[in-house]
């Protein structure tokens, strides 16, 4: 490939990482391990999709994205630029099971593109198919001391093959913070770096993690193929209200009951703070408390009670929406407003 076809390959792989966002259908399975102020590790950054998906869900935390291409970062950065995520910093280094520096090879393809999504660390069969490069290593509990981290949410790990050299490298850190790991598994790839998928297990189960793989998330014991397996820690607390629910129910009736009042004491505040807004608002209003009344009722698969802080998040953005759509509809009052003709 001449360098104008090097250039414009570039310039497609740009255009992708920039306006395209893949893996939309893991957020649902990702968000309860990634909170709005989570600190993030993707390891393997490649051209950013998940490192975009990740600084929207923790808009409020920090993602560190480990990426020792050259190429992938040149264009793993203008990503980041063009969407606006100032929440991400890119780390030129690799993750590894200790500090030092290692060759990365990045295969060539045919006509001459480089496949840059699947460099890695291992051994190659044809050194003439692979542009080698020589990138600098650490560890992730050698980076975790050095910034100091006093907490890490969420671990995912896409390396071909490295994954259980940066297992190692984290072993204090990830039994101190037991973050959530999502963690490409193939054997092949593993075994081209010396490592197994029964090395992952016995490293991480010890630690009471729970697994399950892609894309079902179907929960497994071990290794059941190449995929992408997400290991969550078990919560003992968690465990014992699970018990104690399946046992009588209490804890739900009561968490139930909680959230019941909350919706009272909000239907309260919106006569008193909006009073004619249910009117002004329509289906707005009714559906917004509906959907919270229907939280309070149906089984979720977790404990009523903690819906609590997620409805006080929906019912603030709700009240500020509200003043919002109200002030286009010609409403410029004080915040305790009084409806004469819906009285």
């Amino acid at each position: 490939m001449n360098r104008l076809g090097q250039r414009s390959d570039w310039i497609a792989h740009v255009l992708k990482a920039a306006t395209q966002q893949h893996h939309r259908e893991l957020t649902d399975v990702f968000a309860p391990w990634i909170p709005r102020n989570a600190l993030v590790i993707d390891v393997g950054a490649h051209a950013g999709q998940f490192s975009k998906l990740f600084a929207r869900l923790a808009p409020d935390g920090q993602v560190y994205a480990f990426e020792p291409s050259a190429y992938a970062r040149s264009i793993l950065t203008k990503a980041l630029a063009w969407n606006r995520l100032r929440n991400v910093q890119v780390i030129a280094a690799g993750l590894s099971d200790a500090p030092g520096e290692a060759v990365l090879h990045t295969p060539v393809k045919p006509h001459g593109g480089l496949g840059f999504g699947l460099a890695h660390f291992g051994t190659v069969a044809n050194a003439r198919t692979a542009l080698d490069q020589t990138t600098p290593l650490t560890t992730l509990d050698a980076f975790v001391e050095a910034k100091g981290l006093r907490r890490l949410d969420f671990v995912k790990a896409d390396v071909e093959g490295w994954e259980a050299h940066v297992l190692r490298g984290g072993a204090r850190t990830l039994a101190r913070f037991r973050p959530a790991l999502f963690l490409e598994i193939i054997e092949a790839s593993l075994q081209r770096a010396g490592a197994s998928p029964d090395e992952i297990w016995e490293r991480l189960i010890p630690l009471d993690y729970e697994v399950r793989r892609a894309p079902n998330f179907e929960r497994v014991e071990g290794f059941a193929g190449p995929g992408d397996y997400l290991f969550t820690p078990r919560h003992a607390g968690e465990a014992k209200k699970d018990q104690s629910m399946n046992k009588n129910g209490d804890d739900s009736q009561e968490g139930g009951t909680r959230l019941k009042d909350k919706i009272k004491q909000v239907m309260t505040e919106a006569r008193v703070v909006l009073p004619g807004a249910q009117a002004l608002l329509g289906f707005q209003f009714a559906e917004t408390l509906g959907a919270l009344a229907g939280e309070a009722a149906v089984d979720f698969g977790e404990h009523p009670a903690d819906r609590l802080g997620e409805a006080d998040d929906r019912l603030t953005l709700f009240r500020r929406g509200s003043r919002r759509r109200l002030r286009r509809r010609g409403w410029r009052g004080t915040r305790t407003m009084s409806c004469h003709a819906c009285a």
